[in-house]
Order: structure tokens, then sequence, then C-alpha cells
């Protein structure tokens, strides 16, 4: 029962940070696209490619894109504290 706190605390960590991780690289992309669409000489280009990481996102969301961002980030966590678990089983 010694080594469970430690466990748990780095499956949380682990699970944190493989949350974060997706939203941040899909956040960053769309904050490109929309910046991008401002610019004069690629507007169109801007505009469509948000619009297509907006509608990404709308699949997995059920219609929503934030709700789409949301379960890219649980599945990843979700994996990610899955590959911990498994890393800490072997050490163990």
């Amino acid at each position: 029962m010694g080594s469970f706190p430690y466990y748990l605390r780095s499956v949380l960590l682990t699970a944190g940070f493989s949350f974060i991780g997706p939203v941040a690289v899909v956040l960053v992309v769309l904050v490109f696209c929309v910046a991008s669409s401002l610019m004069p000489g690629i507007h169109g280009w801007g505009h469509h490619a948000a619009s297509q990481v907006r509608m990404f996102l709308e699949v997995f969301g059920g219609g929503s894109a934030i709700t789409g961002v949301i379960v890219i980030g649980l599945t990843f966590s979700f994996v990610g504290a899955l590959f911990e678990t498994y890393t800490f089983y072997l050490k163990n």
C-alpha cells in the first residue's frame, strides 16, 4: 500500500498533461488559422482552414466544436493513464 499514493499522483499528472497537450495543439492550430484569415494575402486560405478545423471538431463533438475538443482531450487523457498504468505495472 506504500506505493499507491505515488502511483495515483503519477497517473493523475499523466492524465492531466495528456489532456492539456492535444487541447493546446488544437487551439494553437485554430488560433493560427483565424489569425491568418485576418491577413490580406491569405484571407481565403485562413478562413477555409478555420472552417475545416471547426468541422473536424464538430464530428467528434456531435455538432459542437467545444465538445469535440473535450472528447479528444479526454480520449488522450484516458490513453495516457493506461500507458502510465502499464509502465507502473512493469516497474513493480
